[in-house]
């Protein structure tokens, strides 16, 4: 199964077995945007259960199976600061799918609880914005990348 979104904010599901048939299901993300509805990313999560929806403002969560909002995430610039230029992060899920990592405005990344979008920690060390993140499938370490790429390793 592959998500696509192309256009207007719908996320559309395919199975790559039956890609002619079209797809199987859509949901429509709308109301649950605000501002730009473009959506950007669109990303499974390793269990399935869950979809990310990126916009140039917003990182949510969504129900890969109904469509239903389960959380938004905390990615918006503090209030009176211009959203950063250059390309919108690309959120990544840990390997267990428990928690999501994305770039903040600021230079920060984040991590965030899946379902209840709780910040767990702030990763503080770029000057601009990481437009990339991932998780290490195998070891407990994280890459953030903006102007440099950042290896995290937790302390405890």
């Amino acid at each position: 199964v592959f998500a696509a979104s192309v256009g207007k904010p719908k996320v559309h599901l395919f199975d790559t077995r039956n890609y002619a048939r079209g797809e199987f299901s859509s949901f429509d993300v709308a109301p649950h945007l605000k501002g730009d509805v473009l959506v950007r990313v669109v990303q499974f999560s390793p269990c399935g259960k869950y979809l990310l929806v990126r916009t140039a403002t917003q990182l949510i969560l969504i129900d890969a199976f109904d469509g239903e909002l389960i959380c938004e995430y905390d990615v918006a610039p503090a209030e009176g600061e211009a959203p950063p230029k250059g390309p919108i992060p690309v959120p990544s899920f840990s390997p267990d799918s428990q928690y999501v990592l994305s770039g903040v405005p600021g230079g920060d990344s984040c991590i965030w609880q899946t379902t209840n979008a709780r910040l767990v920690h702030r990763l503080a060390g770029h000057t601009e914005q990481p437009t990339r993140t991932a998780f290490s499938p195998v070891h407990a370490l994280c890459v953030t990348v903006a102007e440099t790429l950042a290896w995290w390793i937790p302390a405890d």
